[in-house]
């Protein structure tokens, strides 16, 4: 497990909250009672596939980067600028482009690897883990040159190298795991080889030793266009879109449910999970059209007033008291849609990306209910102040793909923060 306190405050409580997160998939084990029914339970089969359920489970919402945040802070601190919505999404520190090279070893004369003309492994495939990304080279003869992207949140996360290969029956056998390797292992020695450790399913026999050859590369992560190194295989990126997925409004109460946002960009999707409803809050000393324009002239003024004064200009044109204010600006009465996510969309081509965002209903898979008119640009976000895109964003319903039914009630609006624009891999170290 992996706790952070955040934010620090100036006075008591001095901590506002804290995140809590896994650096790696957890193993999970039980043992099943109650006499027929959990001998029927305790199948391989069964536990197998329990086992997997409940993995993705944990790995969904508590292993890097996704994570839970817990605060205790009423409201947004506008004098020390804490924004809590970013606080529940992780960003990356830097870029790991990890390459496997080979894999090696040693034969015992009587195994049945043995059949193999030389030391390189015949037919063996590596699974390359960290956080909750999983990547399988192909299975091949000789020597690999794929490299895998991944977003690197801490040091200390473990980068899980399980290296599996076919015996003469097309068998999928274990032959060893790198116990213990972190990004910090790898940040120190970038080139070099690492040792299998047999596991108790490792299907070898004693005296045979293997090792994994892996190279990466990294690069911090920049506004800029500075070149980068390119890639073989699905390491193809030049730069990426950090993007955290508020909230949407205007759709009907009974929508707002596990709907998802799809970005589409360079021919590939990335899906977001499925949403949760927040009914807005009944509060008739502020009307609803009041509390819309309040949520209006903020998110309009406050990158070019800034908060103090864009507080004081809706005061004055409101009469509501900055208590007030800060409560419908941090709450935001009017999003019922909810995510609280953050999205990661690869840039293969910097200068030429469009990105499409579409909603899909829970009745509507594969749909898109409403989507941008037009998608978003290179130009729209290199034209925003540090290239960052914080606003909602209007969607333009399609009825056809709801049977012609008007599932919304007023205009659709999805709000997102792209992050930075366009964080390029700036430098290699």
């Amino acid at each position: 497990m992996h706790l952070k306190l955040r934010p620090l405050l100036e006075k008591l409580p001095i901590v506002g909250g804290m995140q809590i997160t896994m650096l790696s998939p957890p193993k999970v084990q039980w043992i099943f009672t109650g006499g027929r029914l959990a001998l029927g339970l305790q199948s391989e089969l069964v536990t197998r596939t329990l086992r997997k359920v409940v993995a993705d489970i944990l790995s969904d919402m508590l292993v890097v980067p996704n994570q839970i945040f817990v605060h205790w802070l009423e409201g947004r601190v506008l004098q020390n600028d804490i924004d809590l919505d970013t606080l529940a999404f992780p960003e990356p520190e830097f870029v790991m482009r990890l390459c496997v090279k080979s894999v090696t070893g040693t034969l015992d004369t009587q195994s049945k690897w043995s059949c193999c003309a030389s030391s390189q492994m015949s037919d063996a495939y590596v699974m390359l883990q960290l956080g909750c990304f999983t990547y399988q080279t192909p299975a091949i003869r000789h020597s690999w040159q794929d490299s895998f992207d991944f977003l690197i949140f801490t040091t200390n996360q473990y980068v899980n190298v399980n290296v599996f290969a076919q015996d003469i029956t097309y068998r999928d056998v274990r032959l060893g795991s790198v116990e213990g390797l972190t990004v910090e292992h790898i940040l120190q020695r970038p080139d070099g080889t690492w040792r299998l450790t047999r596991t108790n399913d490792a299907d070898v026999a004693d005296g045979e030793e293997f090792e994994v050859h892996l190279t990466a590369q990294f690069f911090f992560l920049r506004p800029s266009f500075a070149s980068v190194a390119s890639g073989k295989g699905p390491a193809n990126h030049q730069a990426f879109l950090f993007v955290h997925l508020r909230s949407c409004r205007g759709m009907l109460n009974d929508y707002c449910s596990g709907a998802r946002i799809r970005f589409c960009s360079e021919g590939e999707t990335v899906l977001s999970k499925g949403s949760s409803y927040h009914p807005m809050l009944d509060d008739t000393a502020i009307a609803t059209p009041t509390q819309k324009m309040v949520e209006h002239l903020w998110e309009t003024s406050v990158h070019e007033l800034g908060e103090k004064q864009t507080m004081k200009s809706i005061v004055e044109i409101t009469g509501l008291s900055p208590e007030e204010v800060s409560a419908i600006v941090f709450a935001r009465p009017t999003f019922t849609m909810r995510w609280g996510q953050f999205v990661t969309v690869g840039i293969k081509d910097v200068e030429h990306f469009s990105v499409q965002i579409s909603l899909e209903l829970e009745g509507f898979r594969g749909r898109a209910y409403a989507d941008l008119e037009l998608p978003l640009t290179a130009d729209d976000l290199m034209a925003t102040e540090d290239w960052v895109l914080d606003q909602p964003l209007i969607l333009k319903p399609h009825l056809e793909n709801s049977g012609d039914k008007i599932l919304h009630s007023d205009v659709v609006e999805t709000l997102l923060t792209v992050c930075e624009g366009i964080e390029m891999l700036a430098r290699s170290t």
